[in-house]
């Protein structure tokens, strides 16, 4: 067994170690990771894999915001964001197996050959946000309350819906579980993503643009919660599967952090994992409202997920009778903070219930609603489940090209049926 050899070796007992300790959510994650290591040892030359190798025992840490460092790695800066995850997995390997040593210097000089392009977020009123079932449902269940969420013994936090699992690592520590600011960040990753037709899951930002588009006023406090929210970020893992005419598909498992994120130079940074980065087709988004981004999550917490719902039903609907109308039941459950009437002490609907969904709906100017087809508002909260509500745009991009390609899909679909 050569050097490279062995060194793939413990890499995959390691791994290995590591599923059996964290359960199914990690299985295919780790597959991943010991098909990227193979690839990534096989580029080294015979000097790397020696120092890799032979390397003395050391207490050193490794932490990527300060440490991340190579004199001898050296390679195209097209690839550097794998050669960088890489390394973080593999240091990671090395540190809980007492071999790291000297990592202090590692690709120090080839980060700077990144050539960090800033982001260009176009100026209209709505932008392109990548969806798929299962991105769909992390957001809208990601800030679910610390009450609903199940603790197993070790504090992660668990929510288990029939056709999706939500996994939290270390939730317990969480001092107000994740905050909708997280999921907001989430989202404009993904825009980043959508917009630019990105294929490297390494999604970067400058600081002060995702201000702008946040409409964060001050930069210290905007740090530390992007800090914060990227800190929780990195602790999701969940599972789905889709229903396809009433059957439900396979599970599929699926981790959000590819092993890479932080605030440097003042650009904003996170590796998706290759799995989730596979959820965002590039040819298959929703027009949002730029403005859910700037939302006060304290004074409008339910606004978010109601423009956010709203822009997918109707992307989903497209030329449909019921493109524009939405049923109130399915906006109240897109908002993982929006009370539940039974949970009610003294059933007061108006105040906790009717009030507050008008109240977010009404926050979001890229629409106008209305109840459909009443005179009055609701009495009841019966009622008020029961009800649809119509949507009416004020500046809807021109959807005919997305119609059509929705039409000859379905025309495919039904081709194939036959």
């Amino acid at each position: 067994m050569d050097k490279m050899e062995m060194l793939l070796d413990k890499y995959k007992k390691y791994l290995s170690q590591k599923e059996k300790e964290e359960g199914q959510f990690k299985t295919d994650y780790y597959k991943k990771l010991i098909d990227n290591a193979t690839v990534f040892l096989n580029s080294l030359t015979k000097k790397q894999i020696n120092k890799l190798t032979n390397i003395d025992e050391t207490q050193i840490s490794f932490d990527y915001d300060d440490k991340l460092n190579s004199n001898d790695i050296n390679t195209n800066p097209k690839d550097i964001g794998q050669i960088i995850y890489m390394i973080c997995t593999i240091s990671e390997f090395l540190v809980e197996n007492g071999q790291y040593k000297d990592f202090k210097e590692s690709i120090k000089e080839s980060i700077k050959r990144i050539e960090w392009k800033d982001i260009k977020i176009n100026t209209n009123i709505f932008c392109k946000l990548s969806q798929s079932t299962g991105a769909n449902k992390l957001v809208h269940n990601l800030a679910i309350k610390k009450s609903n969420m199940k603790l197993d013994l070790y504090g992660n936090g668990i929510m288990e819906q029939p056709d999706f699992t939500l996994f939290i690592k270390d939730y317990s520590k969480l001092l107000n579980g994740i905050n909708t600011t997280a999921v907001q960040l989430l989202d404009t990753f993904v825009m980043i993503a959508t917009e630019t037709s990105q294929q490297n899951s390494l999604i970067t930002i400058p600081l002060k643009t995702y201000m702008e588009i946040r409409n964060l006023k001050d930069e210290k406090t905007a740090r530390a919660q992007i800090k914060s929210d990227i800190e929780a970020l990195k602790k999701v893992e969940f599972k789905f599967r889709e229903k396809k005419r009433g059957k439900y598909g396979d599970w599929v498992n699926v981790s959000l952090y590819g092993g890479m994120s932080g605030i440097k130079t003042g650009k904003i940074f996170f590796r998706f994992t290759p799995e989730f980065f596979n959820c965002l087709p590039s040819n298959q988004f929703m027009y949002f409202p730029k403005e859910a981004f700037t939302f006060n999550t304290r004074k409008n917490p339910h606004s978010y997920y109601f423009a956010r719902k709203i822009s997918l039903h109707k992307r989903l609907n497209l030329g449909k009778p019921n493109e524009n109308i939405i049923g109130v039941q399915t906006i109240i459950n897109s908002s993982p903070q929006f009370p539940k009437y039974e949970d009610l002490e003294h059933k007061r609907f108006s105040q906790f219930i009717l009030e507050p969904f008008k109240r977010d709906l009404n926050a979001i100017t890229s629409f106008s609603w209305e109840f459909k087809d009443m005179e009055d508002e609701p009495k009841t909260y019966q009622e008020f489940i029961n009800t649809n509500i119509k949507i009416n745009w004020n500046e809807y991009p021109n959807v005919m090209t997305l119609e059509k390609s929705k039409i000859k899909m379905i025309e495919k679909i039904n081709i194939k049926k036959k």
